[in-house]
């Protein structure tokens, strides 16, 4: 897939259904994600970014592959969540390509850092974040670990980027 055959947009109302459903197809499979329900999705749509795939001849519909979110927890400090791309899309780019549009919005709103939990700390790596101790983000971050299956045996990597650096 090449970059002319998806686009990084912001999404409408309309592609809920579909960013719920991949957000959802990681959090079932693979838990790699949190399960989002509809409502919260369209409640932090604005803090989204989409991966659709560009209409070839004879598509009727550009399909959502990919998607991201910013999350401010404080006048500095913003998290990227929700990152996900189709398995079939993933290593052409287009997870980068939904960090830099993460990474541009919290730099634009005056952020100094963004950080991410991820079970792939690797791919952040290349992207230019370095792992961080947890004790380095706010504690409020944890709220939402109560509700992972993975609790108690969490092996999440937290990983940071300092916008300074951009």
């Amino acid at each position: 897939m090449k970059q002319q055959d998806y686009k990084i947009i912001k999404p409408v109302a309309g592609d809920v259904d579909e960013v719920w459903g991949l957000i959802n197809y990681f959090a079932e499979t693979s838990q790699e994600l949190l399960p989002r329900n509809r409502n919260q999705i369209l409640e932090q749509l604005l803090s989204f970014w989409i991966a659709k795939k560009v209409n070839s001849k004879g598509s009727q519909k550009e399909e959502v592959i990919g998607c991201s979110s910013l999350h401010i927890w404080t006048n500095n400090l913003s998290e990227i969540k929700s990152l996900a791309v189709k398995q079939e899309c993933q290593g052409k780019g287009i997870g980068k390509k939904l960090i830099d549009k993460c990474i541009e919005d919290a730099k634009n709103l005056g952020q100094r850092e963004i950080f991410a939990l991820t079970f792939r700390p690797a791919f952040f790596y290349k992207q230019g974040f370095r792992e961080t101790s947890k004790d380095n983000l706010p504690h409020k971050v944890w709220n939402e670990c109560i509700h992972c299956p993975k609790l108690l045996t969490c092996g999440e990597v937290p990983v940071i980027f300092s916008l300074n650096d951009v």
